[in-house]
């Protein structure tokens, strides 16, 4: 209590000590809200990142959906463009026996 006593004395005297006592405070201060602003920070990351995940897994799986069916399509009107050529060559070769077209 008289250490106390005393450090108030001088305080109140000496305008440097008083300072430098008012600069530890505010940086004690300062640290101590940094720290609780970075524990905030965390806790707010580990409530959004499970949901966050979730969607990000819902989104590529229907993409994954997408792109499937679209190259089902693909390979669809692949195999009909292959089947259109054969045609067009029997068609082709069908016009080449029959050189007038009367039958």
């Amino acid at each position: 209590m008289i250490i106390s006593v005393g450090k108030n004395i001088l305080g109140f005297f000496n305008h440097g000590y008083r300072s430098s006592q008012q600069k530890k405070a505010t940086d004690e201060n300062i640290e101590k809200m940094a720290n609780q602003l970075s524990e905030s920070i965390r806790e707010n990351i580990k409530n959004v990142h499970d949901p966050l995940m979730e969607g990000i897994v819902k989104i590529k799986d229907k993409l994954s959906f997408k792109t499937k069916y679209v190259n089902g399509m693909n390979q669809l009107f692949q195999e009909a463009e292959r089947k259109l050529k054969i045609l067009s060559w029997e068609i082709e070769q069908e016009g080449m026996v029959k050189p007038n077209g009367n039958d």
